[in-house]
C-alpha cells in the first residue's frame, strides 16, 4: 500500500491530480485562493521531481503565472497587476512557496531564487502537445467547426513566415497566454471557474480521456444532470458571438506583441 504522498504508479495524471485539489481544499497554497486549480511540481519532473502528492501542489492561475517564465506585459494584460507592482507580487509567491521546498535551510537566498527560476522554465515547457490540442478543441467548440490555431492567425491576416516565427520563439508562452486569456473571460462572469473547470476536463486540457459527467458531478458534489446542464450552459456562453469576437481580438493583440518582441529580440 502507498502511503501518503504517494502514489502507486499506476493511477493516471487526472487522478492523481484530484487528490492534490482535494487534499488542497482547493485553495491556492500561495495566497489562500478558491480556484479550479493548477497543479504545480515544487521540483519539475524534468529537474527530477515525481508525481507524488508531497511534490505537487495547488497554485491559482495567477500565482501560478508569476512564477513562471512569463514576461511582464502578459501578466499586466491577463491578470491586471500594475507593471511596477510585478516584481513584489512575484516574491510574494516565491516566499510563500519556501516551505515547501526540500532542505530549503541549507539554500542560499539567491541560489534558491535563480534554481526556481530554472524550475519555472522547465514546468512551463510540459504539456505544449496537450495545451495546443486543447486550445483546438476548443477553439473548434466555439466555431463549431474544426479549428485549429494557425487556421484562426492565419485568418486573422497573419502570413506563413510570422507563423513560423510563433511555432519557433516561445510558443509554449504564446500559448499558456492565451489558454489564460481564455480562461480569464470565462470565469469573469458568474460560476465561470466552475464552467471552466467542467469545460477544461471534458475537453481534455491535461492531456487525459475526457472526464465523465459522472466523476465531474462526484468531483462538485452535484448531480450528473447538474453537470450536464452547467456544460451546455458553459457551451453557449463559448459559442456566444461576443465571445468569438474576444477570442479574435486578444490572438490579434498577443500575436502582435510577441512577434513585435522577438523581433526586438533579434535586434539586439
Amino acid at each position: 500500500m502507498a502511503g501518503i504522498g504517494q502514489v502507486t504508479g499506476h493511477e493516471s495524471w487526472q487522478e492523481i491530480r484530484s487528490q492534490v485539489l482535494r487534499r488542497d481544499a482547493w485553495q491556492c497554497q500561495s495566497c489562500g485562493r478558491r480556484t479550479v486549480g493548477q497543479v504545480h511540481h515544487i521540483i519539475p519532473r524534468r529537474g527530477g521531481g515525481s508525481n507524488d502528492l508531497s511534490n505537487l501542489l495547488t497554485l491559482c492561475g495567477k500565482c501560478h503565472m508569476l512564477v513562471s517564465p512569463v514576461p511582464d506585459w502578459v501578466i499586466v494584460r491577463v491578470w491586471r497587476v500594475p507593471l511596477g507592482h510585478i516584481a513584489s507580487a512575484r516574491q510574494q509567491v516565491l516566499d510563500n512557496l519556501r516551505k515547501y521546498r526540500p532542505n530549503e535551510g541549507r539554500v542560499r537566498t539567491e541560489d534558491r531564487k535563480s534554481d526556481f527560476r530554472a524550475r519555472s522554465q522547465a514546468d512551463a515547457t510540459m504539456g505544449l502537445k496537450e495545451q495546443v490540442s486543447w486550445l483546438n478543441a476548443y477553439l473548434s467548440t466555439v466555431y463549431s467547426s474544426e479549428m485549429r490555431l494557425s487556421t484562426l492567425l492565419a485568418r486573422l491576416g497573419f502570413d506563413s513566415q510570422q507563423l513560423q516565427v510563433i511555432r519557433d520563439k516561445n510558443l509554449d508562452l504564446f500559448v499558456n497566454s492565451y489558454i489564460a486569456k481564455i480562461k480569464e473571460q470565462i470565469a469573469a462572469r458568474r460560476d465561470g471557474e466552475r464552467l471552466f473547470m467542467i469545460i477544461s476536463h471534458r475537453l481534455v486540457l491535461d492531456g487525459e480521456p475526457p472526464a465523465t459527467l459522472q466523476s465531474l458531478g462526484e468531483r462538485l458534489g452535484i448531480s450528473r444532470e447538474r453537470v450536464r446542464q452547467l456544460e451546455m450552459k458553459a457551451l453557449k456562453r463559448c459559442r456566444h458571438n461576443a465571445n468569438r469576437i474576444f477570442l479574435e481580438s486578444s490572438l490579434l493583440d498577443l500575436a502582435r506583441r510577441h512577434l513585435k518582441l522577438e523581433g526586438q529580440n533579434d535586434d539586439s
